[in-house]
């Protein structure tokens, strides 16, 4: 993905960051004025009617707490994404690319120290530079693997972010919706038990927002397992009795000037 479109996805959880917290504030207002509504209207009902009211409002109140809970747990450790893109990045840059330009070299047909020398320091020489072609050879696979699992991380962060927006935009706008019912008396006993349904509603998609969080955390943990995978493979690595070790010459041999 080229820098613009990561910047572009970072735009988009800032948005995102601002969307609910703004949205918070308006849940916040949209409850305390339907509250004030409701004691209004409730003076012109029968008691065993109003005392219905405020247990249906009480049992709407429990479940706002827990989704306002809920997401303030959740904006307490956000995510950074561009910071995953930005790190991500420079692993390709500061690691990937570089080596997969010095591969190539790092061979005994690339190298050219060997040219004018033979014999069998020439031939150690050249084993020698195979060898750590193939050991170079597995890093930009691994580079590659953490820029992908990185960013994986940072898409995951915000496809999680949106599923908490249009749940906390449900709940306000379900308030909106009860609201509009306190305006008729047949309708204002009927008007918290619809908040209460919208609140219950609102957990709902956020436990499947973090349900589905959680099963692209196993996703990207079954790729950083694959990436150990790589970070064990000792592909051109020598070993020195329980460690391996990059591969350099043993002995010197003996060696002449070609003509």
């Amino acid at each position: 993905m080229s820098s613009q479109g990561q910047g572009n996805f970072s735009a988009t959880y800032e948005e995102l960051m601002t969307e609910i917290n703004e949205t918070l504030d308006d849940l916040q207002r949209e409850m305390n004025e339907f509250a004030g509504k409701m004691n209004d209207v409730m003076r012109w009902l029968p008691a065993p009617i109003c005392a219905g009211m405020i247990f249906a409002w009480n049992k709407a109140l429990d479940a706002y707490n827990k989704v306002f809970d809920e997401t303030q747990k959740f904006l307490s450790q956000p995510g950074d994404v561009s910071a995953l893109f930005r790190v991500g990045d420079m692993w390709d840059s500061h690691v990937g690319a570089p080596v997969s330009n010095i591969q190539a070299e790092a061979t005994a047909f690339g190298v050219h120290a060997d040219d004018k020398w033979t014999g069998s320091a020439a031939r150690a020489y050249g084993d020698s530079a195979e060898a750590q072609g193939r050991a170079i050879a597995t890093i930009k696979p691994m580079a590659e693997a953490v820029q992908d699992a990185l960013k994986d991380l940072a898409w995951g962060t915000i496809a999680f972010w949106a599923a908490v927006v249009a749940a906390v935009v449900s709940f306000v706008a379900g308030v909106i919706v009860a609201a509009g019912l306190l305006a008729s008396v047949v309708g204002a006993p009927a008007a918290p038990v619809d908040v209460g349904g919208t609140a219950l509603a609102c957990l709902g998609f956020l436990t499947a927002a973090v349900a589905a969080a959680l099963a692209f955390s196993e996703k990207v943990s079954g790729a950083l397992t694959g990436l150990q995978q790589q970070l064990s493979d000792n592909t051109g690595m020598v070993q020195q009795g329980d460690q391996w070790v990059w591969p350099r010459l043993d002995r010197s041999g003996t060696w002449s000037i070609g003509g």
